[in-house]
């Protein structure tokens, strides 16, 4: 476990580090005080911060240099406070929608409970509705459907990268990805053909995706749409990448196998034997479906003689009509 340091920049050079400086990570500096405040901006109630944090900050360093984080943790109103000395419990508070303090000559943290109620406005999925798991779905508020993802996943490895796609609309395109899990490859690959998209507007995250591929010949889809915050923190965790659209309600994960439309969002919260057998299941049903037709057709019209006689004469008798 590596503890803080006394050095305010070296600190900050840590956080930086660990967290891939991430695009939805602030670094604000209090006037030209030796104060920083951190916090993800996607988890944190900004109102929280400006309202009881940032003014009284100014007030409690002004007038007592010393004793920083002492006295601004006796002195600011908010319910939940702390004082940390190390990196992880840091970076877990830092995504856990928690606003860190930091400052310099000091080997220790102080940390706010400001986290945003991101419950309060997301609708329950409606197309990918299940029996088991959770219900909410993403919604077009960008800050919003990232926000779900890192309350799900509490780690300095999930990365953020964001690009600004489209000559007039500018839109705000979010990579996310877990570092140490998907290839470094893929990633850059990913980010350059993001950056080569010439387009007026994005209406949709699927337009990244097409744009992304224009002489695509595969006829079978190369990227996987979902509403489900859930299922796209399990294809995080399988060294997936995920593209985020502000004003999309949908989420494009990429790379996708055509084996992976198989798999069905309640197969996750099931024992694993019966995930398995359902979707040998699925696997066998889209055989049958696929085949079966084509099979009868062949059998019936130019393979008479392979049908028993009685089969035939009743499969003769129910076409008579």
């Amino acid at each position: 476990m590596e503890n803080l340091k006394n050095a305010l920049n070296k600190n900050i050079k840590i956080i930086k580090d660990k967290t891939g400086n991430s695009a939805d990570v602030v670094y604000r500096q209090i006037g030209k005080t030796n104060v920083v405040i951190i916090y993800a901006q996607t988890m944190v109630n900004s109102k929280l911060i400006n309202d009881f944090i940032l003014e009284n900050i100014y007030i409690k360093v002004i007038k007592d240099k010393k004793n920083i984080i002492n006295n601004l943790y006796d002195g600011i109103p908010i319910s939940k406070s702390s004082i940390i000395n190390n990196i992880d419990d840091l970076l877990y508070n830092l995504y856990s929608g928690f606003a860190i303090i930091l400052t310099d000559n000091d080997n220790r943290a102080l940390t706010y409970d400001v986290r945003a109620r991101l419950e309060s406005n997301i609708m329950p999925a409606e197309n990918e509705a299940v029996i088991k798991g959770p219900k909410d779905a993403f919604c077009e508020n960008y800050n919003d459907n990232i926000g779900m993802i890192r309350r799900r996943i509490k780690s300095e490895d999930l990365m953020l990268k964001e690009l600004v796609v489209g000559t007039k609309g500018k839109s705000k395109v979010g990579i996310m990805y877990m570092n140490g899990i998907v290839d470094d490859k893929l990633v850059d690959d990913v980010i350059d053909k993001i950056k080569k998209i010439d387009i007026d507007v994005l209406l949709g995250s699927s337009y990244v995706i097409q744009l992304m591929t224009p002489d695509e010949k595969n006829p079978f889809s190369n990227h996987l749409s979902t509403e489900r915050p859930d299922q796209v923190v399990m294809h995080l965790l399988d060294g997936r990448i995920v593209i985020l659209l502000e004003n999309s309600q949908l989420v494009s994960v990429v790379p996708i196998f055509f084996a992976d439309f198989f798999h069905s969002t309640e197969d996750y919260y099931e024992r694993s034997i019966n995930a398995n057998v359902t979707r040998f299941i699925r696997l066998v049903a889209f055989l049958v479906t696929l085949l079966a037709p084509a099979v009868y057709i062949a059998v019936t019209n130019y393979n008479q003689e392979s049908i028993p006689s009685t089969l035939l004469i009743s499969l003769a008798s129910q076409r008579e009509g």
